[in-house]
């Protein structure tokens, strides 16, 4: 019997240990998974860089320009701010999380891109303080931008493009002004000015122009591919401006020396003999491929 107890003391014993290490394993398996969902995290968050222009050259990844150690890169967030003048060079291929510029005072802003692509998720362009300086981002070069997410620009901001790719959300109370290069924009909710290229614009998202805001055409082809809802003003250039998806005008569409197209269909929603809906044809052609209610 008590060399029966032995054995069974023992195989206890044994199995109390196994049990031990066998938790402390999984004691430490569990925090190895929670340190990697912590760093992921933390990477998620990203790190702010306040442009700050200490040095001469004016380059992105030179760290002097940059408040902090280092400067803005994947994960991170580019705030240019103060009531400054400031032009920043891309010295290559640049992608961040987010850029704002105008926070905390009037600025204006200028990104050369030096024919390299500044990619970002989001964009806000905020009006400042009344100062010296215009609200205003410019984003030259022969570069790309391009804004996955949300692009803002706010009430008395102004944002001047050349070529650029906003394939998420754009929300415009200010202007923006597209140069010569093709720009391309997501869905898209105007309350502000939009100009568009003298090559070409696309929407390639629903458009909703609200009372008080404008589209303009100029030479360029500008290409309006979903659904537009329309109070405000839509107005052609020389160039050829094209309604692919279904046109709902409560305001004003005006036609200048270039074709005006609508593939989808045309009417209006609100429009009386009080506050008609206006469709006004100019020098160029007017055609209608599908149907079109004038009541």
């Amino acid at each position: 019997m008590l060399f029966g107890d032995t054995v069974k003391t023992s195989a206890l014993f044994q199995n109390t240990i196994s049990s031990f290490f066998l938790k402390r394993a999984r004691t430490v398996k569990y925090c190895a998974v929670f340190a990697v969902y912590v760093l992921c995290a933390i990477g998620a968050w990203g790190t702010e860089y306040t442009w700050t222009d200490r040095v001469t050259d004016s380059n992105w990844k030179n760290v002097n320009n940059w408040g902090g150690s280092g400067y803005p890169g994947t994960g991170d967030t580019a705030i240019f701010t103060g009531n400054t003048e400031v032009t920043v060079v891309l010295d290559a291929d640049i992608t961040i999380s987010t850029i704002k510029t105008g926070t905390g005072g009037a600025n204006k802003v200028t990104i050369d891109t030096k024919g390299h692509t500044l990619t970002t998720t989001n964009f806000t362009v905020n009006a400042g303080a009344t100062g010296s300086y215009n609200t205003t981002t410019v984003i030259t070069g022969n570069g790309t931008l391009t804004v996955s997410g949300t692009a803002t620009v706010s009430s008395g901001a102004e944002m001047n493009v050349n070529a650029a790719n906003f394939s998420g959300t754009v929300t415009n109370n200010g202007t923006i002004t597209c140069g010569d290069g093709a720009v391309t924009f997501g869905e898209t909710t105007n309350n502000g000015g939009i100009t568009c290229s003298t090559t070409t614009t696309v929407f390639n998202g629903t458009v909703t122009v609200l009372t008080g805001g404008t589209i303009t055409g100029t030479e360029g082809t500008a290409e309006f591919k979903s659904t537009v809802t329309n109070s405000g003003t839509i107005t052609g250039g020389s160039g050829a401006v094209t309604f692919g998806g279904t046109v709902t005008n409560d305001g004003k569409i005006s036609g200048s020396s270039g074709t005006i197209t609508f593939s989808g269909t045309y009417g209006s929603s609100t429009a009386t003999e009080a506050t008609p809906a206006i469709l006004k044809a100019s020098s160029g052609n007017t055609n209608f491929s599908s149907d079109a209610d004038f009541s």
